[in-house]
């Protein structure tokens, strides 16, 4: 399994299971290491990719799972690229990220079940992984 795959199921888990978890340990779950540079464009750049993906498909932005743990709730990137993607019309980031962590734990909740993994499966029109079996 890639990085990238790695980090999309931890994020599936996370939103399904309704919580969120910093940049750092997210590093740390896909083999990164947060000090280095180089690590964290990587996941910057995962997490982007992400974002994008899930904007085609149709489906609230994953990534708003992912929060810097002083402030609790994402860094600048995620409020750039959801202004970029015409998704952030609030006044506040502090609201729209609210708003939209409240979407993403619903649309994950209702379309993965508790034991999400690899295998990909089309559900009401939107690609998801779902347990092996299912």
């Amino acid at each position: 399994m890639d990085t990238q795959e790695l980090v999309y199921d931890r994020l599936i888990e996370l939103a399904y299971a309704g919580k969120t978890i910093s940049y750092n340990d997210l590093a740390t779950t896909a083999g990164l290491d947060a000090e280095k540079a180089e690590d964290r464009a990587e996941l910057v750049h995962i997490l982007s990719d992400i974002g994008y993906s899930e904007n085609a498909a149709g489906r609230p932005l994953l990534t708003a799972v992912v929060v810097r743990p002083e402030i609790r709730y994402p860094g600048t990137g995620f409020f750039i690229q959801a202004r970029e993607l015409g998704f952030n019309t609030f006044e506040d980031d502090r609201s729209y990220y609210e708003y939209e962590l409240k979407k993403v734990y619903a649309f994950w909740r209702l379309h993965t079940p508790a034991t999400a993994t690899l295998p990909y499966m089309v559900v009401k029109g939107y690609e998801v992984r779902v347990a092996a079996g299912a």
